[in-house]
């Protein structure tokens, strides 16, 4: 079942401009408060009226029961909206979460098991489960309907079903669509268990979309542990010819509202530059040239010597821009390899922290 193309190329390309944004909330948990400026520039563009009513004059009074029709035409649009927006991210980073997810709590509870393909439902109730469900189950659940937890499971699946079967056949094909992409994922994942190491493009791929992943699974090992983490990564990055790049994340905040970078004056330099010292004496120049995309391998002999970076790093990096208030924060710094000299440059920043 094939999707049905609601934008036009036009409307696509304003949706288009607003979804880096809309990634970023979705990782300060923010997504709530990013609607209404998309809502308002929307209707503006496009007033949903003039949709409903392309026929009648605009300076017709609207009777009672047209003005209903119309309320009930921007729900529908402001909803075509948020799935166009919630989908694009399931599809990228944010099932890359999910999946991440259940495969780190297995792992660390000993429970692992094989991959199973979502449900058509199951897809739908993680792009719409906040609007569609969750308010009717909390309701149930005041009225003392729903008691213990297999009821409000049982309560959550039901509900869940016949809110995918009552959506719209675009939102049914998304979903179908994903449930087929997973069922392609699986097979190649079987397929691939004789592992060849990844290709460049995939390794840019896999750090354009590990940082929600590296999020979730601080989350996970802090409600798990009660502990607050840390973590830190350097290396080629794909995207930059190979040279270094690092990124550190952390959990907790202090009573200020900052987390352990934002609460430590010269943090890159205290910890982050030592760190990549160390990264650059594990990747020497031509593993690193080897790393940037579309490379073209050089001949044996023409391989540069191993240097580290120990000797070649400045003093400071600079400091990626904002810094955010929440608990959890990624931050990028990339250093150029050390025989081609020292400029040092912040081209890949998750600056804005994370709220639990």
């Amino acid at each position: 079942m094939a999707g049905t193309v609601w934008t036009t190329p036009e409307q696509k390309d304003f949706l288009e401009t607003y979804y880096s944004g809309f990634l970023l909330a979705q990782l300060q948990a923010k997504v709530s408060q990013y609607w209404d400026p998309i809502y308002l520039e929307w209707f503006k563009r496009w007033p949903e009226e003039d949709v409903v009513f392309k026929n009648t004059p605009a300076s017709d009074p609207r009777t009672d029961e047209e003005t209903k029709v119309l309320k009930a035409a921007v729900q529908k649009r402001r909803q075509q909206i948020r799935t166009w927006f919630n989908y694009r991210s399931q599809r990228s980073g944010r099932s890359a979460v999910n999946s991440m997810t259940k495969v780190i709590q297995k792992t660390l509870t000993n429970k692992a098991k094989g991959t199973r393909v979502h449900t058509p439902a199951e897809i739908f109730s993680t792009i719409a489960y906040k609007e569609e469900v969750k308010e009717r189950v909390q309701d149930a659940i005041k009225s003392g309907e729903l008691v213990t937890k297999q009821e409000k499971l049982s309560a959550i699946r039901k509900l869940t079903r016949e809110a995918y079967k009552a959506a719209p056949p675009e939102v049914q094909a998304l979903c179908e669509e994903k449930v087929r992409e997973e069922h392609k994922a699986k097979v190649a994942f079987n397929v691939q268990n004789e592992k060849s190491a990844p290709t460049n493009k995939q390794y840019a791929t896999a750090l354009q979309e590990c940082t929600a992943p590296i999020a979730q699974f601080l989350q996970v090992i802090k409600d798990m542990t009660g502990w607050e983490w840390t973590v830190m990564g350097a290396g080629p990055d794909p995207h930059l010819g190979g040279q270094l790049n690092a990124m550190s994340y952390h959990t907790g905040v202090n009573g200020d509202g900052h987390n352990w970078k934002q609460a430590t004056p010269k943090f890159v330099e205290k910890h982050l530059n030592p760190y990549l010292e160390f990264v650059g004496t594990l990747f020497p120049e031509h593993v690193r040239k080897s790393r940037a995309i579309d490379v073209v391998a050089p001949l044996a002999n023409s391989l540069s010597p191993t240097t580290s970076l120990a000797n070649g790093l400045p003093p400071t990096i600079s400091s990626p821009s904002g810094e955010g208030s929440g608990s959890l924060e990624g931050a990028s710094s990339t250093v150029t390899p050390a025989s081609h000299g020292t400029a040092l440059h912040a081209p890949l920043t998750l600056s804005d922290t994370v709220t639990d």
